[in-house]
């Protein structure tokens, strides 16, 4: 009988020609021939992606895998690979981004010998411009530890996407399937799953590779604000989530701090980001109204926690008025990392 890997990698594909040379070869080594799998997901690419990726499938058989797909977004290629694999684990790597080779040794060796809902990983920012890395991490008491979830500082908590690796069976078990032709799907692979972890570990390992600074990105500030309709949907998705969810009060307290920082980022994205001062005051109104009739508790968290909310909500989001930005360091974490 065939074993199941202990890893599977979903990496979504769109014109990624560029990148596979770069992505792929780090997932190679004899020591994960038989623990991991890749999935390239060729998200209906333009390029050359199928056949470079069919070129890897070839000639790395034991590891990569390729899906051809109609073109979806980023989060139908995450929900291919996933409902693609049996593996022990899963998680998502980008095409335009890599991962440190001997650092996912010693992840899949980690995830081997333990049973955990989630494992967030170290990992680094790239520059593509200047090569400048950044080093982020959860600072924790203990790595390489399981943790329960009630023994955890949950409202301090940020595991981005790229930290994320999440036992496949919670996630297939649960239907969790993100929305596709949709950009920052990330927030809801985040915040929909957590509803069912119940253990965390954390290992300091720099393993992803997230590079940084490309203007076609989708937290460029101009694609931003360009495809501000993508991010209402997420941002209504999560706000449907938290009606019916059935959340414990760690639980609650993740959510609730990861969101109020991408709520604040919405906020943001009309009153300070969008050069178009009219269309920027009622896409705020419109969604402030929403706020405030679907989820009353975040509306006047945001309105307490940052007074330039409350400023602008006083002033029915006058956007030529100059209101101070709050908290913008945790912005640029949201919009850039």
């Amino acid at each position: 009988m065939k074993k199941n890997k202990i890893l599977a990698i979903g990496i979504p594909s769109y014109n990624g020609e560029k990148y596979l040379d770069r992505c792929i070869p780090t997932f190679i080594a004899p020591e994960l021939e038989d623990k991991i799998e890749i999935y390239i997901v060729n998200d209906g690419s333009k390029d050359n992606t199928q056949k470079i990726a069919e070129e890897y499938a070839k000639k790395y058989p034991k590891i990569v895998k390729v899906i051809n797909k109609e073109n979806g977004g980023h989060g139908s290629a995450v929900n291919a690979a996933l409902y693609a694999t049996n593996a022990k684990y899963y998680k998502v790597v980008d095409c335009d981004d890599w991962v440190d080779t001997k650092e996912l040794i010693k992840l899949v060796d980690f995830l081997e010998k333990n049973d955990v809902d989630l494992v967030s990983s170290s990992y680094e920012t790239v520059n593509m411009v200047t090569g400048i890395s950044e080093y982020i991490r959860n600072n924790v008491p203990s790595y390489e530890k399981v943790y329960k979830i009630k023994d955890l500082d949950t409202e301090n908590l940020y595991i981005s996407i790229h930290a994320t690796t999440y036992r496949t069976e919670l996630l297939k078990k649960n239907n969790i399937r993100l929305q596709e032709k949709t950009f920052f799907v990330d927030v809801e692979y985040q915040l929909l799953p957590f509803e069912h972890v119940k253990t965390i570990a954390f290992v300091d390992f720099p393993l992803y590779k997230y590079m940084v600074g490309n203007v076609n990105q989708s937290v460029d500030k101009t694609n931003f604000v360009r495809r501000y309709d993508d991010h209402n949907r997420v941002v209504y998705r999560i706000l449907d989530f938290l009606k019916v969810a059935k959340l414990n009060e760690y639980q609650k307290k993740y959510i609730e701090h990861v969101f109020t920082l991408v709520l604040y980022t919405h906020y943001a994205l009309s009153c300070y980001y969008d050069n178009d001062k009219e269309r920027g005051r009622q896409r705020a109104i419109v969604f402030d109204k929403y706020l405030k009739e679907n989820n009353e508790y975040f509306y006047n968290l945001l309105g307490k926690k940052y007074k330039n909310i409350a400023k602008f909500r006083n002033n029915n989001f006058d956007l030529e008025q100059k209101v101070k930005i709050s908290k913008i360091k945790i912005l640029k974490r949201i919009l850039f990392n």
